[in-house]
């Protein structure tokens, strides 16, 4: 796993567990609310990722983020 998809992942795992303990739960791997933050957060940041690396056309960058649901 490359440094970018290793930061993905980090930034993934602290979102869910922020957002978990906000909520009073424990977070981590057995817990399936945790599990479907991450994995959201995780595509989204991906996403995002590929947009700004792929499109320097505004267009086809929101195009692309539109496409997917992520929201700017």
């Amino acid at each position: 796993m490359n440094d970018h998809l290793k930061r993905i992942a980090e930034q993934s795992f602290s979102f869910a567990y922020e957002a978990c303990h906000k909520a009073g739960r424990k977070g981590g791997d057995g817990d399936h609310i945790w599990v479907q933050l991450a994995m959201a957060k995780c595509s989204q940041l991906i996403v995002r990722e590929c947009a700004n690396y792929a499109f320097s056309d505004d267009q086809e960058h929101k195009a692309m983020l539109k496409h997917f649901g992520v929201a700017e």
